[in-house]
């Protein structure tokens, strides 16, 4: 009995040894295959490197002391040792890729990424020869000339990146060729000429983005006819003509569309509302034309709408938008809209940013506005707006009211964030009456613009309390303030401009502007102010703009200015 306890407990400890150092030595030889490299690749890619003006701390891991496989940036096949993927990203190569670089001997390499490496010239013919390739990026370079013809020759490519280079040229005709790509980023480089004329081949196209180049020609309509299609960028191009989309179904991925900066023009075509799955629309700055087009708010997961800088006209009307409540982003400013604003805008709860600037509005502003708890941004300036401002707006981050015709500001003692709003701008309308005291609670304000109003009184001290220590712009100009202008400045520190001229201020300029030591432009002409010149104000090192003709400044006139001044309108 005793000698079977011995022989089974044996047994055990045999088992386990067998089992942890076979479990040893099958790990060693999996890490041993897997950091296994081919003479020939380590070969050439030490070859690669020393093409290069790589500093010494710069792949410090490429050399041959370890497997070229463990090599920063490297990948190999595990069985053949065959290099499939060089990936390197910030590496400072500093020098153009040659026809004849080593790289293409890598014969096997799937995946070339040499991004933001300083690479220079063009893109060798030679590349052509990496059949293999199924991502490319070269994206974040200096690179020049056209892309080579033999770009056809990688039919296996799914992914290339070029953007962020000086490329210029047309697409050469073999990119026809490269029907599995999925994704196709040539942005911010200088490409011209057209399109392919026929993309309708790319089955498998998922993004492109050709935005910030100089293609021309009419809209690519082939390239909406793939259904797999989720986001295109064709803006800051000069495309042009009216834009058409064939046979949309409810198949269609399309999610992101901008065609902004171009020349498109004519009206919408109905077929993009069959886009049913569109999320972001960006138009602006375009030539469209037509009403308002009701129907894009019909779109379920529509939820960012940008028509600025286009030639649509007439009133607006949002329709059945029940669907749409979710967009944060509205951008109708710069067209020909005109009528009231209506109160079905409350109708978008989720809104973060609205703006119909540049248009033709008229009537109040509607007080349903009030209702959209996720607000930050109203830009309602350069209208035909008439009354008064409604109360409670003064919780936003930005407010633009300017050059309409508003006469009055609703009061109300409703608590409101003081520490949100960062530009208030209220210029060029009817209003009168004293400095809205309610201003000074403001402590994060970097914008303050009152001017061209019918103000009055004086310029309240309180100014002093919060919301001067974050102004750079204090604007009240061409109003009727009287009295001094107070001595606020002291905290200041990021004013850069100070313009209260066109008023009736009297009295002595406030000694606490020297505090401004970032002060750029002082305007304080046209007033009343009655003391000797200045001079002090020339040891504000950034000052380089002061207006104080038409007052009644006296004494000696300095002119040890540091920095080009201007003295009473004039440059000294």
């Amino acid at each position: 009995m005793m000698i079977q306890s011995q022989l089974y407990y044996f047994s055990c400890v045999i088992s386990l040894y067998f089992f942890f150092f076979g479990s040893f030595v099958l790990h060693a030889l999996a890490s041993s295959t897997l950091r296994y490299c081919r003479h020939d690749q380590r070969d050439a890619l030490l070859e690669f490197k020393h093409e290069f003006l790589v500093n010494n701390t710069s792949l410090s891991s490429w050399n041959k002391s370890s497997g070229c496989c463990s090599w920063e940036g490297v990948t190999c096949d595990a069985k053949s040792g065959e290099v499939t993927s060089l990936l390197l990203d910030s590496i400072s190569l500093n020098k153009s890729l040659e026809p004849k670089s080593s790289l293409f001997k890598l014969q096997h390499i799937s995946n070339l990424t040499l991004r933001n490496c300083s690479l220079y010239g063009e893109i060798p013919f030679t590349l052509g020869n990496l059949s293999r390739l199924t991502l490319l990026d070269f994206s974040s370079n200096n690179l020049v000339g056209q892309v080579p013809a033999s770009i056809g020759n990688l039919s296996q490519l799914r992914n290339i990146r070029l953007a962020h280079n000086e490329l210029n040229g047309s697409i050469p005709i073999s990119f026809a060729n490269l029907t599995k790509l999925s994704f196709i980023d040539l942005y911010n480089n200088n490409f011209e000429s057209t399109l392919p004329p026929d993309m309708s081949g790319f089955r498998n196209l998922e993004f492109i983005n050709v935005g910030e180049n100089s293609f021309s020609g009419s809209f690519p309509t082939s390239l909406f006819t793939n259904p797999s299609l989720d986001w295109v960028n064709l803006g800051e191009n000069q495309f042009k003509g009216p834009i058409e989309f064939v046979n949309v179904s409810s198949s269609f991925r399309l999610k992101n569309l901008i065609l902004s900066n171009n020349q498109f023009d004519g009206q919408l075509p109905e077929s993009i509302y069959k886009f049913l799955n569109l999320e972001d629309l960006h138009l602006s700055d375009n030539n469209f034309i037509g009403p308002f087009p009701t129907s894009l708010f019909t779109i379920p997961s529509i939820s960012l709408i940008d028509l600025s800088g286009n030639q649509f006209k007439g009133p607006i009307e949002f329709g059945n938008t029940s669907s749409s409540s979710r967009i944060p982003y509205l951008d109708l400013s710069q067209n020909k809209f005109n009528g009231p604003i209506p109160e079905s805008i409350s109708e978008f709860p989720s809104l973060y940013l609205i703006d119909l600037s540049n248009n033709n509005f008229t009537g109040s502003i509607p007080r349903s506005i009030l209702t959209l708890a996720n607000l930050n941004y109203l830009h309602f300036d350069n209208n035909k707006l008439q009354g008064q401002v409604p109360c409670c707006f003064w919780g936003l981050e930005t407010i633009k009211l300017s050059h309409n015709s508003l006469s009055s500001i609703e009061e109300s003692s409703k608590v409101f964030d003081e520490t949100k709003m960062v530009e208030l701008d209220l210029s060029s309308n009817l209003f009168r009456g004293p400095f809205p005291h309610w201003i000074c609670k403001l402590r994060s304000l970097r914008v303050l613009d009152l001017s061209s109003n019918s103000f009055r009184g004086s310029i309240p001290q309180c100014l002093s309390n919060n919301s001067i220590v974050s102004l750079e712009e204090l604007i009240l100009r061409d109003n009727n303030f009287s009295g001094a202008l107070p001595d606020i400045f002291f905290n200041a520190t990021n004013l850069k401009k100070l313009d209260v001229s066109t008023n009736q201020l009297v009295g002595k300029l406030p000694k606490s502007l020297i505090n401004c030591k970032v002060i750029q432009l002082v305007n304080a002409q046209s007033n009343g102010i009655n003391d000797t010149f200045p001079f002090w104000l020339g040891s504000l090192p950034l000052l380089n703009v002061l207006l104080l003709r038409t007052n009644q400044f006296y004494g000696p006139l300095y002119h040890q200015f540091t920095t080009t001044t201007y003295l009473l309108g004039f440059k000294a």
